[in-house]
């Protein structure tokens, strides 16, 4: 199949098979919108587990209770 070695994205039958462009603008970052989601959770649950770790003097320097912080920090990884 010609061409199909050069495509980067790996696009090749699909763009001979009529689908949109725009389609396949989303499905080719598909990958890195889910490795974005992953490491923003990876991150987010690091961050709490270091803030319930916090004692109440840092929590009071950063202007927040430790109720406050304890309801951050049982938070689900997925919820902002």
């Amino acid at each position: 199949m010609p061409g199909c070695a050069s495509d980067p994205r790996g696009t090749y039958l699909l763009r001979q098979a009529g689908v949109p462009a725009g389609f396949l603008r989303r499905l080719t970052g598909l990958p890195a919108r889910i490795m974005d989601h992953l490491l923003i959770w990876q991150e987010r649950a690091a961050e709490r587990i270091h803030l319930a770790s916090l004692d109440d003097q840092r929590l009071k320097d950063m202007g927040l209770t430790r109720a406050q912080a304890d309801v951050e920090a049982r938070k689900p990884f997925w919820r902002a």
